[in-house]
């Protein structure tokens, strides 16, 4: 082989990863520097995905970035999960650099920090049942306060299946209380609490479909053209004071590189329905669970709210202070392609994005994320 072939059979341009199966160069770099830590596992929306070769062998953080470093490829960005741009809705994605080309990885390397925070928390949660002495400000301890229980009541403490279960989106909060506990409380006398954890300060709290809230036809330019359609979650939408039909003109200039004539970013809204708004806000959140979550400032570093009732879930939303919308668009400094609405209440702040979940132009789902939640 001469020096040149060799140099040209290094680039790596493809490997195998499997019977007859082979890799992309990008992702093929990272994989050959993880030394079979690592598989390639194929593309989704947009992004390539590499797993674990054996799962019972988890990658820490920061072996995933020595792995990427050896491989000659610079990290650009890391998106959080959920949130626009990302590719996964429970792993980071990481925007990446090799040479003149970028391209989106995710590292689907074993349980996400949520999955994780809750198996932390159970056994904790396990190991101070059956434990002589508990400290004053933990969990445990904390949760027994709150639930007005003594240790002898509970039987036991168990995870529930993890199912991946949309959380409803209506004007009527219902009780979720067991499809989206993540532990279950069993008590001796045959009741369950159920209790909702979140490990960060910002979560997604519904995602929701809202495909057909949008036409799109071929144009004479035989691009696609977008219209206002109508779709039931139009009655949430409209509330928040969005047009619908200003969406659709940004979404046009955003296919066709046109510039926006009327940019419309992080404008206030005066024409909300605050009751309406605040009913999809409860709806999502629902009732009959425990919410736990993750924070510094109080006594233990949790924070732990009961939601018993619909009442209760709209207490925990609190009152709509103000509604800021920003339109898809495009420029030559700026383009969007989504419908972003900030919420503010007395209670959190509320971050809606009308997108694509696929990575497309028109949109087809509703996503809220919440942040800075905190109890009346």
């Amino acid at each position: 082989m001469t020096a040149k072939n060799k140099k040209k059979s290094d680039k790596i341009e493809e490997v195998k990863v499997g019977k007859g199966k082979r890799t992309p160069m990008l992702p093929a770099l990272i994989i050959k520097h993880s030394k079979g830590k690592l598989r390639y596992g194929g593309r989704k929306r947009g992004a390539f995905r590499i797993q674990l070769s054996d799962v019972k062998k988890p990658a820490s953080p920061d072996e995933i970035k020595d792995i990427v470093k050896s491989a000659g490829v610079r990290v650009i960005k890391i998106i959080e999960p959920g949130l626009a741009g990302a590719a996964s809705a429970k792993f980071h994605t990481y925007v990446m650099r090799f040479q003149k080309k970028e391209f989106a990885t995710v590292f689907g390397c074993g349980q996400n920090r949520g999955h994780s925070f809750e198996d932390t928390v159970k056994t904790d949660l396990n190991n101070s049942l059956t434990a002589k002495k508990q400290k004053s400000d933990s969990l445990f301890v904390l949760l027994l306060n709150a639930l007005k229980l003594k240790k002898q009541d509970i039987a036991s403490i168990t995870k529930a299946s993890g199912a991946h279960i949309r959380r409803p989106f209506s004007t009527k909060a219902e009780n979720i209380g067991p499809i989206i506990s993540d532990i279950n409380i069993n008590l001796k006398n045959g009741q369950i609490i159920y209790v909702s954890l979140k490990n960060v300060n910002g979560f997604t709290l519904a995602n929701v479909g809202y495909k057909s809230s949008f036409n799109a036809v071929t144009g004479r330019d035989n691009l696609p053209y977008v219209t206002n359609a109508s779709h039931p979650l139009d009655h949430f939408v409209l509330s928040c004071g969005v047009d619908k039909n200003i969406a659709a003109i940004g979404l046009n200039d955003y296919i066709r590189n046109k510039p926006t004539t009327n940019v419309i970013l992080n404008q206030p809204v005066f024409s909300y329905d605050a009751d309406v708004i605040t009913q999809y806000l409860s709806s999502a959140f629902g009732y009959g669970y425990w919410y736990i979550k993750l924070n510094q400032k109080t006594k233990g570093g949790f924070q732990i709210v009961n939601i018993p009732s619909k009442k209760a879930a709209e207490s925990l939303v609190g009152k709509v202070t103000s509604v800021i919308v920003s339109y898809p668009c495009w420029t030559e400094n700026y383009r969007s392609k989504q419908i972003t609405i900030k919420i503010a209440t007395t209670t959190m702040n509320c971050k809606v994005e009308i997108r694509s979940s696929k990575g497309q132009i028109v949109p087809d789902e509703i996503k809220i994320h919440v942040n800075n939640i905190s109890s009346e």
